[in-house]
């Protein structure tokens, strides 16, 4: 599968829509990681990442 790059010129944007993106996807996030399986998840994933590239 081929992937595509999209660049994006956030100077273009205005700050208070990129104020608003970044409320919108902070809280996501935050509630994504307040499930103790998905932070797990993401422990294991950063572990096997730091092994992968020290060995």
């Amino acid at each position: 599968m081929d992937r595509k790059v999209v660049q994006i010129d956030c100077s273009q944007i205005p700050s208070t829509d990129l104020k608003n993106l970044a409320t919108t996807f902070l809280a996501a996030v935050t509630k994504f990681y307040e499930d103790p399986g998905n932070e797990a998840a993401f422990q294991e994933w950063k572990k096997r990442r730091y092994d992968n590239k020290n060995s």
